[in-house]
């Protein structure tokens, strides 16, 4: 058995590289948790977008996405929000509401970038 401050000595250099971030936009490792890689969304459209959603690009693979957090009520007409990334690079953002949906991709981002997404209602495909 284990002695409890042998079990810390070999347990916190594990836990040292753990992230403690919290927000929207992702997880995993990151090259800088400054959350120096962020995407401002502006919703200049009619309608309320209840999912945002990123994925690194290029990807055509549904299973890459990763939802953006967003408050209960979603982001509504005039409301922006900013949120981190992963990691820079590319990356392939879409959102959806109200039967509609917009899709957007980021130029290659680097260290320090904040892009800004003005979803309007001209990017809008609705259904029916």
């Amino acid at each position: 058995m284990l002695k409890p401050a042998l079990f810390l000595a070999l347990l916190l250099p594990l836990l040292a590289g753990c992230s403690t971030r919290s927000g929207g936009g992702g997880g995993g490792d990151d090259d800088d948790d400054d959350g120096t890689w962020n995407v401002r969304i502006d919703n200049q459209s009619s309608n309320t977008m209840d999912q945002l959603r990123q994925r690194p690009c290029p990807s055509e693979d549904e299973g890459d996405w990763n939802e953006i957090a967003l408050g209960p009520d979603g982001l509504a007409p005039g409301e922006s929000m900013t949120t981190w990334l992963p990691k820079p690079g590319c990356f392939d953002l879409s959102a959806s509401g109200e039967g509609c949906f917009a899709e957007g991709t980021t130029d290659p981002m680097e260290q320090g970038d904040t892009v800004t997404w003005t979803i309007s209602d001209g990017d809008l495909s609705c259904a029916g």
